[in-house]
């Protein structure tokens, strides 16, 4: 798996970390929001005395602002230039002046 983080504030208006995943979904890139930071968030962690008693700033803003790519062994190196000229022209797109 791959991680990127998006920095809001480096976007244009109306873009999010969620417009830019299905963007890149509709583009043929299978992209996820998923990020295993706040695990204490999990259930198994409810009835614990380990989780935490407020969510922890950090790990809060990777879990909102992060895109998981996959990257299986099975991609050749043609998959992983497409893949990569479609994220970098989507995120030129974004990205304010």
């Amino acid at each position: 798996k791959y991680y990127l983080f998006v920095r809001q504030e480096k976007l244009k208006n109306r873009w999010d970390r969620n417009r830019i995943m299905t963007e890149l979904i509709d583009n043929g890139i299978p992209c996820f929001n998923t990020y295993g930071g706040e695990i204490y968030l999990d259930e198994a962690f409810v009835a614990t005395n380990l989780r935490p008693s407020h969510r922890l700033p950090v790990a809060q803003a990777l879990g909102e602002t992060c895109l998981q790519f996959l990257v299986p062994p099975t991609l050749t190196d043609d998959d992983l230039s497409d893949s990569f000229h479609t994220i970098a022209n989507t995120l030129t797109r974004v990205n304010s002046p």
